[in-house]
């Protein structure tokens, strides 16, 4: 009963809906044009399913930060210090490379560099995934749905740069 006193408190809720505002401000500058998506041959996803993820990725993005957060103060362990902070670097890029991604292949329509950023998304989300699992394993299961979305946004850039 005490955890759920934990996670249901009111600096979580706060922290979880000022992450979730940070991811969604950029979004809401962001123009999506939904014509450029269907004049490319893409993979048989639906532009709506996109869209879904995006919203459900920044939901676990939040997520992600409220369960870690007990750990960013951690003094005792030098090891997990480190791992905090480079967990909290390797987010961040995270971040800013999901919004170039968007920036770049609705706006500047650069198939070529949406793909080198859906790389790099990959690669920041692996190394969350492993600083995850140093700072705590049971918790690190919770990255897996933001390595399985880079993994989707890499493939279906690689397809879609090939083919068009």
């Amino acid at each position: 009963m005490k955890k759920i006193k934990n996670i249901c408190s009111i600096r979580n809720i706060l922290c979880f809906l000022l992450v979730l505002l940070v991811y969604f401000v950029p979004l809401v500058f962001l123009k999506v044009n939904k014509i450029h998506y269907e004049s490319l041959k893409t993979l048989p996803i639906p532009f709506g399913v996109y869209k879904a993820s995006f919203f459900l990725i920044g939901v676990f993005t939040a997520l992600i930060v409220c369960l870690f957060k007990p750990h960013f103060k951690e003094k005792e362990d030098k090891l997990i210090r480190y791992g905090v902070r480079r967990f909290i670097l390797y987010l961040i890029l995270n971040f800013l490379f999901l919004i170039a991604l968007i920036a770049t292949f609705f706006q500047a329509q650069n198939l070529f560099l949406t793909y080198v950023l859906a790389l790099s998304g990959l690669i920041t989300s692996l190394f969350i995934l492993m600083e995850a699992i140093l700072i705590k394993k049971a918790k690190a299961w919770w990255t897996v749905p933001l390595l399985l979305w880079h993994l989707l946004l890499t493939v279906s850039s690689i397809f879609i740069f090939l083919y068009n």
